[in-house]
């Protein structure tokens, strides 16, 4: 692989002293800039910026704490009880456990390491950019400009709301850098360098980001022609051949991450454009009109009531102009500018691909404004003296006509930056200093960075610290409630979408919010839910729906519950324990048990008949169960009383006395011990999901779909051992296709050295 080998060129080696000043600016003005998420500030208010906080961490933070609380005592989370009753973890590519930046969460408390790692993700960003910007030769002043406007711009605070969104957007940048890497030094090293960029922006889960992935994958060995300052070689098939072996090899390496989201996307029977990454707080304009007003209306207004999602900068926007008329910089503006226009024709195509492809691309296009401007000012500010050439004075009077276009037309805040700028740029074109221009980029970044300033940073958290303090004060609040109701199981309705469902209000220490969009359930979780969600209007009738008793739902918490509806008395078997400042507490005196052994069942082909039968009035989880099967049940085995050994165990059999109890318990594993006079069904009240194994006695035995969702195994008579054990599906052939890429790996490595080794022995024999 090491045939070719060609060294970057001394203009793009980072000037010493510029660097380390540009790179201290850089993190002063984040600090500064994001101060609002980053410190540990008091909540002020309860505004729009604090609920998109709030939604941010209410849905990432409990699983995320939960996996990472797992790895650190060295196991792999597979089920977590905590949501849903259980979920398959690692079916869920976006909880990125294993994306290389998590790595601050295992040994960090959690609120201070989401913290550093925005503020990590940010600084790698700018570096991306830098990188990126010193490949295509843009000169270090012009770059600083253009990074401001990037960092904080709208796109990267609306990243930050969704963290594998903003993931994804660090690795995605810098797999531009990694793939022109590759091809200028085809050898190990870079193959490496790339090969680790792909494999973590697929670690990254963002599916947005991965499709933008794929899609520089598959264009780029093309539009590397446009960058004739790149020494790479000009045949784009062998340029597809090499990075078609990095994007197979980094798929193999990531198997273990994305092979059991594959295979319940296939069980589920679910879309994957659903497991999307894109924050719900931000609206993403969703027509080409939309997107055009996110530029305009700060330049207009100050009042925005949302996010301007695509909206880079006004001064970015101003220099946008200058760079088409830039020869030596023409195929990288044309680059960019088939980048962003590949992302407005988006708005004409109606698939859902592509919206989620759109929004993958925010961070190339905000790139891709960022470049554009430093070219921008590398035009009008930094070259040297050339009056005589058309292209200066052209981008010059359009610059300065859209600046007085601004000063007339802008809102308050517009005109003085506008005013500003104008008095910033007529000395740079006119006096050609290279170190008096570079300072007046460093000026013009500066105000950049207020403008952006005093525009968006009202749309950050206050604290991330903050939230998350008062949100484990609520979790706090939920496990105390142990104190009043015991163990068992809970349901909370807080939201008219909001359901949380607790295994055990003792175990329960991080609340989690249930969405029906936002969490992997199948169908059959998706269409039980949403049986109960649809009576949370009349609290009457949520208290009376048979599938809260068949949930084995022991306690329900309801905020702002009608009195009158509560003192009905169809509500049979619910009483009035206790009322708190918002929230009432209603006791269920006849719940169904965590596990029991039932003795009559009905067998349904489909889950529809299924629900019929268990949302009917006359139906009685106490009495049967519902098993879902297309054919009838087998029994390993049949003991009848006569055949019982005698024991002690087996006096309570003969009496007609069923028993059923949870001997031991963890998030994989759970041990049942079974007393049973005649053959019947063994009902568990957890989630039904592939990938859970069942033991009879120490036999393999089949796991049935029980009353809806939950789980059940036949049971003949006598005294039995059950034991549930669970592995995510596909997790053990995605750790060998892992472990087979790796070994690929080390095989190229011993290549690589084999043949540089027999390269340069020739040389020396003479």
């Amino acid at each position: 692989m090491s045939q070719v080998v060609n060294k970057v060129s001394e203009f793009r080696r980072f000037p010493f002293w510029g660097t380390l000043l540009g790179g201290i600016f850089i993190l002063l003005m984040i600090r500064i800039y994001w101060d609002p998420a980053l410190a540990t500030n008091a909540i002020k208010n309860n505004n729009k910026k604090e609920i998109w906080a709030i939604k941010q961490y209410s849905v990432w933070g409990p699983i995320w704490k939960y996996g990472f609380d797992r790895i650190s005592t060295g196991k792999v989370p597979h089920w977590n009880p905590y949501q849903l009753c259980g979920q398959p973890y690692l079916t869920d590519i976006r909880t990125a456990l294993f994306q290389p930046l998590h790595l601050l969460f295992w040994r960090m408390d959690f609120a201070y390491a989401y913290q550093r790692y925005i503020f990590l993700s940010l600084s790698l960003l700018g570096i991306g950019f830098l990188i990126w910007g010193r490949i295509l030769e843009i000169p270090y002043p012009a770059l600083v400009p253009g990074l401001v406007s990037l960092l904080f711009s709208g796109p990267i605070i609306c990243a930050q709301m969704a963290m594998p969104l903003l993931s994804g957007s660090v690795w995605l940048l810098f797999l531009l850098s990694g793939i022109v890497y590759f091809f200028e030094n085809y050898n190990f090293r870079s193959f490496i360098v790339l090969l680790f960029i792909w494999s973590a922006l697929i670690l990254s889960g963002s599916m947005e980001c991965i499709l933008a992935g794929i899609l520089i994958f598959v264009t780029f060995p093309f539009a590397s022609r446009l960058f004739p300052m790149l020494n790479i070689e000009k045949n784009p098939f062998t340029l597809i051949f090499k990075t078609t072996g990095i994007f197979i090899l980094g798929l193999m390496i990531s198997a273990f991450a994305w092979f059991p989201f594959l295979l319940w996307l296939i069980h589920s029977e679910q879309n994957w454009e659903h497991f999307t990454s894109f924050p719900l707080s931000a609206p993403f304009p969703e027509t080409l009109n939309m997107s055009l007003t996110q530029f305009l209306r700060p330049a207009l207004s100050l009042e925005l009531p949302e996010l301007p999602t695509l909206y880079p900068g006004l001064i970015c926007l101003i220099f946008l102009l200058p760079a088409f008329f830039d020869r030596e910089h023409r195929s990288v503006v044309l680059f960019h500018g088939i980048v962003i226009l590949f992302f407005f024709l988006l708005f004409f195509i109606n698939l859902d691909p592509a919206r989620i492809l759109q929004k993958g691309m925010l961070v190339l296009v905000a790139v891709s404004f960022s470049v554009l401007s430093g070219i921008g000012f590398h035009r009008l500010l930094l070259k040297g003296r050339d009056f005589n050439s058309p292209y200066v004075w052209i981008s010059s009077i359009l610059v300065f006509f859209l600046i007085l276009f601004l000063i007339l037309t802008g809102n308050p805040w517009t005109k003085g930056v506008s005013i500003l700028l104008l008095i910033l740029i007529i000395p740079a074109i006119l006096i050609r200093i290279p170190k008096i221009n570079s300072a007046i980029c460093i000026l013009i970044a500066l105000l950049s960075f207020i403008e952006l300033y005093y525009l968006l940073r009202p749309f950050l958290p206050e604290s991330y610290s903050s939230i998350i303090e008062r949100q484990n004060s609520y979790s706090e609040f939920i496990r105390q409630l142990r104190y009043q109701t015991g163990t068992g199981r809970g349901l909370i309705i807080s939201e008219p979408n909001t359901i949380l469902w607790s295994e055990n209000l003792g175990m329960y220490y991080h609340w989690q919010l249930v969405n029906g969009t936002e969490l992997p359930k199948d169908k059959y979780s998706h269409l039980w839910i949403e049986e109960i969600s649809n009576c949370k209007k009349e609290k009457s009738a949520l208290l009376k729906n048979p599938l809260i008793t068949t949930s084995g739902v022991q306690w329900v918490f309801i905020p702002n519950i009608n009195k009158k509806d509560t003192e009905r008395k169809d509500l049979k078997n619910w009483r009035n324990m206790e009322q708190i400042p918002f929230i009432e507490i209603y006791e269920n005196t006849q719940p169904m048990p965590r596990c029991y052994w039932i003795h009559n069942y009905k067998i349904l082909p489909s889950m529809e008949e299924t629900m019929n039968i268990l949302l009917h009035n006359n139906f009685s989880p106490f009495t049967e169960c519902i098993v879902q099967s297309d054919t009838p049940i087998p029994y390993t085995k049949k003991v009848t009383d006569t055949d019982l050994p005698p024991s002690e165990e087996n006096v309570d059999i003969t009496k007609n006395i069923n028993t059923a109890s949870i001997q031991e318990e963890t998030p994989e594993n759970i041990s049942i011990h079974v007393k049973a006079y005649q053959e019947g069904f063994l009902v568990l009240l957890d989630t039904y999901s592939p990938g859970w194994k069942a033991f009879l006695d120490g036999e393999p035995a089949q796991i049935f779909r029980t009353n809806g969702i939950f789980r059940g195994i036949p049971i003949p008579g006598g005294v039995h051992q059950v034991q549930f054990t669970y592995t995510s599906p596909g997790w053990n052939i995605g750790r060998a296709i892992t472990l087979g890429s790796i070994l690929i790996i080390f095989f190229l490595l011993l290549a690589e050295t084999f043949y540089n080794k027999n390269k340069e022995e020739p040389s020396e024999s003479p």
